[in-house]
């Protein structure tokens, strides 16, 4: 997870939270470091004050947007205002917010439908028991976001099988399977790419076409 405040306490503060949990957290001071750490890191989350010298959070969150891969990158805003209007704003430009001062509680409400869950170790009698696949908050949250893209921009890209779009499309979707360890999605992603990468029109509509299904297997909680 990616923290960006320049304020050293809020980050001690955040520190402390996560403190004995298997997240790691690596933190930046402004909203070039937002940008510059979350395209070499590729974070599940990032967590943004909105408020900083220089390059504020809402330029570092357009900019982070421009970056292939990380076009749906959870970005949780970190604000002080109390203004009806920013805290409108800050709703539709950003994947969340929490508002300072937060508790832990607070806080943890907000990521828990973004960050991935760690599994449960298993004991030897137990690993030779099938386990039923259940869908998680994690899991629905996914979906989720597969379901916008079936909306916007799937349909044009399927129906008009650009190679460009399709390669963003792609790059995206592989982005998601990572921070999610998806493993059907980062496969399709990269069946999609590698169509894409070599112009391979037939296959890459044939395989777009398969985006929806794809979806409702995982919405199942079936293996594609």
């Amino acid at each position: 997870m990616l923290v960006v405040d320049d304020n050293e306490t809020n980050c001690q503060l955040m520190a402390g939270m996560f403190a004995g949990s298997h997240h790691r957290l690596v933190f930046g001071s402004n909203g070039e470091d937002a940008v510059a750490k979350a395209r070499e890191l590729k974070p599940d989350i990032l967590l943004l004050d909105v408020r900083m010298p220089g390059m504020g959070g809402s330029e570092a969150l357009a900019e982070i947007r421009k970056t292939p891969g990380l076009e749906f990158l959870p970005i949780i805003a970190i604000t002080a205002s109390n203004l009806m209007n920013e805290e409108n704003s800050t709703k539709e430009r950003f994947s969340g917010y929490v508002r300072k001062p937060f508790s832990k509680r607070e806080l943890f409400d907000e990521l828990a439908d973004f960050l991935p869950r760690q599994p449960q170790a298993r004991s030897p009698e137990e690993k030779n028991v099938p386990v039923k696949k259940e869908i998680t908050p994690a899991t629905r949250e996914l979906v989720s976001r597969l379901r916008r893209l079936l909306i916007d921009p799937w349909p044009s890209i399927r129906d008009s099988v650009a190679v460009n779009e399709s390669k963003v499309f792609a790059q995206g979707l592989e982005g998601l399977g990572q921070r999610w360890q998806c493993e059907p999605l980062i496969h399709y992603a990269q069946k999609l790419l590698l169509d894409a990468e070599n112009y391979a029109v037939t296959d890459l509509e044939k395989h777009l076409g398969e985006f929806a299904a794809l979806v409702e297997q995982l919405d199942r909680g079936t293996q594609p």
